[in-house]
């Protein structure tokens, strides 16, 4: 009996282990499909998050021009901004602990309001026989589609860090794909003289993809995290390293005084960067660059340029941002990121002399360097933000806090940014026309 026992269980191994590699091959598969869809949604989210933000400053030039308030034009990436550090304040105080489904249902309804009140205004230009009202009307559907861009970041920023995959790079790189698209999609209507106010009527449908894409994700998200990540995670346990992402019922720390001063001193590495370098390229790009095509001293007569020079630039700039979106696995490995805050310094100084002087005018060396700027830019964005949602030092309670924190100080570089370019354009650059 013992030796025919022997003879069997040798041969039942033999059977069995076949089964259980192709059973785990098949379980890896299927692990691989499920995070290229979430990356992918991430992507779309992005894509659709920040779609009609770049619309709007890519259009700024062309929609002050038309309602009569050419010097104004640093009034739009004003109102996109103005009123975002609110919107992360109120996220961080009220809704940090509400359901991310009934925060992206109020966001979807947001933004097609946004949109639609921007389509009607445009659609009747003169306001009481006033296109001059009309642009500051503009102003109030700007600011509506800036606060829900800001408050989308954060909201979706902070559902990915509940995720085990890293999946910041998929979010960034469909925002940056909006920015390329928003500055593409300008500089088609402009060159085939389109009414802008369509792009905004089109915009208030795809904002319902927006809630179907989360729902998709959503589910997709519940797959994976019962999947192989379990066994992997459980070294943790062995280890007795905290993992943060085990436990998803814990309580987030919400906005006051002692948690806005604690998220502080734990993200002020993130905030000092992300500030200088979003006021930074901010100024370059809506001030200095506009500025400089604005009075024709870059160069671009008799090419396909010439009707939208400044479109253009823009559309390089987020090239840039776009490329270093896509390359995290490699730049994230840059251990001194303030490096790119200095060569953003750098950029800042050269284009502060281009749009006085026009020092360089050839309008290729100009897009090259603009897609530069966004290199920089959007390279040290992304290392922060994936910094932080990896950090050992921040943990999960205090991680959407921080975000919040970081995104509100890098709100406040903008809103400089553009009180700063207004300032600047009306007074001392103003000698220079």
């Amino acid at each position: 009996m013992n030796e025919s026992a022997n003879d069997i269980r040798p041969q039942t191994i033999e059977v069995l282990e076949p089964r259980k590699k192709e059973q785990k091959k098949k379980t890896k598969t299927k692990h691989k499909m499920i995070q290229y869809f979430i990356f992918l949604s991430f992507s779309f989210l992005g894509f659709i998050n920040h779609l009609g933000y770049y619309l709007i400053i890519t259009n700024s030039q062309q929609l002050a021009t038309n309602l009569g308030n050419e010097s104004l034009i640093a009034c739009y990436p004003l109102a996109l901004i103005i009123f975002s550090s609110l919107s992360r304040l109120i996220n961080s105080k009220y809704f940090i602990n509400i359901s991310y489904y009934i925060r992206v249902i109020f966001l979807t309804l947001y933004f097609a309001i946004g949109y639609i009140s921007l389509f009607f205004i445009l659609d009747n230009k003169k306001i009481n026989g006033n296109n001059n009202m009309a642009f500051w009307f503009t102003l109030i559907p700007t600011s509506i589609v800036g606060t829900g861009e800001s408050f989308g970041e954060v909201i979706i920023l902070s559902y990915i860090g509940t995720f085990r995959g890293n999946y910041i790079s998929g979010w960034n790189i469909g925002a940056s794909l909006a920015g390329v698209s928003g500055s593409f999609i300008c500089l088609l209507f402009k060159n085939l003289n389109s009414n802008l106010k369509y792009l905004y009527l089109m915009l208030s449908p795809i904002c319902v993809l927006y809630l179907f894409i989360f729902i998709f994700v959503d589910c997709c998200g519940h797959s994976e995290k019962k999947s192989s990540y379990k066994k992997k995670y459980m070294k943790f346990h062995e280890k007795k390293i905290p993992n943060n992402n085990e436990d998803e019922n814990y309580k987030k720390k919400a906005l006051n005084c002692v948690n806005f001063k604690d998220g502080i001193i734990l993200a002020r590495k993130y905030i000092i960067n992300l500030a200088l370098i979003n006021f930074l390229q901010y100024t370059i790009c809506y001030c200095f660059c506009e500025r400089a095509n604005k009075y024709k001293y870059i160069n671009s007569k008799g090419t396909i340029f010439e009707s939208a020079q400044y479109e253009t630039l823009l559309l390089f700039y987020q090239l840039g941002v776009v490329i270093s979106n896509s390359s995290l696995f490699i730049i994230k490995h840059i251990k001194k990121v303030e490096i790119f805050t200095y060569l953003q310094a750098f950029n800042f100084i050269l284009w502060f002399l281009e749009a006085q002087f026009g020092y360089i005018s050839n309008h290729w060396i100009c897009f090259i360097h603009l897609f530069f700027v966004g290199f920089c830019g959007g390279g040290e964005n992304i290392i922060l933000l994936n910094n932080m949602f990896h950090s050992k030092h921040i943990s999960k309670q205090f991680q959407e806090l921080c975000l919040n924190i970081s995104e509100f100080f890098m709100d406040w570089g903008i809103l400089l940014s553009s009180v700063f370019s207004i300032i600047l354009d009306n007074t001392y650059l103003k000698t220079y026309r």
